[in-house]
């Protein structure tokens, strides 16, 4: 018995790396140059009827797209360069229960700014996407890596307020 439970064990390990290594993988990474999407005022604006809860920078089918996300979990995706609409609506079911972004918040940085403040913290690694957040009361910019580290940037400051490395 005891044997087999090793050997059990040892097969879940591997098989948790296997699947750890085959996502990372998986992650798309954002072009280098970012510097050409649309700020979040412009993509606000377009939303009158819902209340932001997070919008994600995201390359997907070789385009740049926003997914904003709501606070009911339905999200609307838009094109990261022109500003406009695109053609794909989503139900996320796996939509964490996320507060609402304020409606007043004005962002004092850029995406672009936020990566670029991010990866001075995390040298060396590929960002997979960013995303705006409210994170404990705090309005941040996400930049997460495509071995799961992550760093969150204050949207107004671009003080580092978090910086978490994949061990």
């Amino acid at each position: 018995g005891y044997f087999v439970y090793n050997n059990q064990k040892d097969s879940e390990s591997t098989l948790s790396s296997l699947a750890s290594d085959a996502a990372e993988a998986l992650a798309v990474e954002l072009p280098a140059d970012i510097s050409g999407v649309v700020n979040f005022e412009t993509i606000k604006a377009q939303i009158t009827d819902k209340t932001i809860a997070q919008v994600e920078l995201q390359s997907e089918d070789g385009k740049l797209l926003y997914k904003v996300t709501f606070t009911d979990g339905t999200a609307l995706y838009f094109d990261a360069l022109t500003g406009k609409e695109a053609d794909k609506t989503a139900l996320d079911a796996d939509a964490e229960d996320t507060d609402a972004l304020p409606e007043s918040f004005v962002a004092g940085l850029t995406f672009a700014q936020a990566r670029t403040i991010a990866e001075a913290e995390m040298t060396g690694k590929t960002v997979n996407k960013i995303e705006l957040e409210l994170e404990d009361g705090i309005v941040v910019y996400s930049v997460r890596f495509t071995d799961n580290s992550r760093v969150d940037v204050d949207a107004v400051t671009g003080e580092v307020v978090r910086a978490r490395d994949r061990q």
